[in-house]
């Protein structure tokens, strides 16, 4: 590839405002960049939690330590394997918070933090980016190629807006892409009232077929 006549240098990875896009674009890298940069976060907040309030420990890892795990978190699309090794480490801030045993179950650690699953908040914000009307025209257009002519005779609830008949992969389903059409169906109702738009606005996909192979 070239740009005004000069190579562009292949690189494996490449970091750019802060994150690490992989020539796979599974984000691995990524994440294990950021793990290895919490958990050095979480040991000053450990020698803290000998002579500071849960309180106030739960407020320094919600300000300055948990803003890391949101930043871009809705593009994550690295394994099972590797996601959980962020929710390991958001337990191991659970256990020096909260003041628990290690070992207690991470239910119990969280809901007496009133935090919820890092898995949990990437959906979350998610369906509140789709339903809020942020989403930019080129990711929007996307979906015009495969609206769904309604017939008059469907029952309106059991209508699917829209349609991907599409022959797939598992790698292709499991795509940030993919992941984000496959919430658009889902996202309004499932958002709180409270983080709902003042407009009216419907979902704009109930359901995506696919095929795989």
């Amino acid at each position: 590839m070239y740009l005004d006549g000069s190579l562009i240098e292949k690189t494996k990875s490449h970091k750019h405002l802060g994150f690490i896009l992989d020539e796979n674009l599974n984000f691995k890298d990524h994440v294990l960049n950021l793990s290895k940069k919490i958990q050095k976060q979480l040991n000053p907040l450990k020698y803290l939690s000998k002579t500071v309030k849960s309180y106030h420990l739960n407020a320094i890892y919600q300000g300055f330590i948990r803003p890391h795990f949101d930043y871009g978190d809705i593009l994550y699309s690295a394994n099972k394997t590797v996601l959980e090794q962020l929710e390991r480490i958001h337990y191991r801030a659970g256990i020096i918070v909260s003041g628990c045993i290690h070992g207690s179950s991470t239910k119990k650690v969280l809901k007496i933090l009133n935090w919820k699953s890092l898995a949990d908040r990437r959906t979350e914000r998610s369906q509140i980016y789709v339903t809020s009307g942020l989403v930019p025209d080129y990711v929007s257009n996307i979906f015009n190629k495969y609206k769904r002519t309604r017939d008059r005779n469907e029952i309106l609830r059991e209508t699917r807006h829209y349609v991907i008949p599409a022959i797939c992969s598992q790698k292709f389903r499991k795509s940030p892409v993919i992941q984000l059409v496959g919430l658009v169906g889902l996202a309004y109702t499932r958002t709180p009232v409270h983080y709902r738009p003042t407009h009216s606005l419907k979902p704009r996909l109930n359901l995506v077929i696919y095929q795989e192979y």
